[in-house]
């Protein structure tokens, strides 16, 4: 069972260089680094802040 072509990696990134078209990743830190920075947020002062993130990638090879 292969799965070549079948958009993994389009899902994950999309097309970076068209807004609207970003995959999961893009949009999941564009999502955290609004909500870190909306006004109000306590967490943030004027010297910044650190947010630790971690992001893993497994590769997955069926074998017949």
């Amino acid at each position: 069972m292969s799965h070549a072509g079948s958009g993994k990696t389009h899902s994950l990134f999309g097309d970076m260089s068209c807004e609207g078209l970003e995959g999961i990743v893009p949009r999941s830190v564009h999502d955290l680094f609004n909500a870190l920075f909306q006004p109000g947020n306590d967490r943030l002062d004027n010297t910044g802040c650190q947010v630790p993130c971690a992001l893993a990638f497994t590769s997955v090879r069926a074998t017949a």
